[in-house]
């Protein structure tokens, strides 16, 4: 059986995917740092505002499930769809989703 998925349906899918791995974020505010944790308190996304300029760190497993899942073509195609969720649900304007790693109490600072 063959599908044919248009590309603002792909588009959907992985909007809808990202939501659920962003959902019900806890909003902790530190100076211009923003983190955004899960319900047991670990950093998913950390944004840094400098003056309404922003720097963006998602989980890596995060960042590499929403890859993977999906197949997608490269660093470019990732992060289309990144600044496409971050302007959509947190309005805010970014040029590169970076990633960190949750190996202990050091994150992004």
């Amino acid at each position: 059986m063959k599908y044919i998925i248009t590309e603002g349906k792909l588009d959907s899918v992985i909007d809808s995917f990202i939501t659920s791995q962003f959902g019900n974020l806890e909003h902790q505010m530190d100076g211009d740092r923003l983190t955004l944790t899960n319900e047991n308190g670990y950093p998913l996304i950390i944004i840094l505002d400098y003056d309404n300029v922003y720097e963006v760190f998602v989980l890596e497993t995060v960042y590499a499930s929403i890859y993977n899942l999906f197949s997608l073509n490269g660093f470019d195609d990732i992060q289309h769809h990144l600044r496409k969720w971050f302007k959509k649900h947190l309005n805010i304007n970014i040029d590169e989703v970076k990633t960190f790693e949750n190996g202990g109490d050091e994150y992004i600072y």
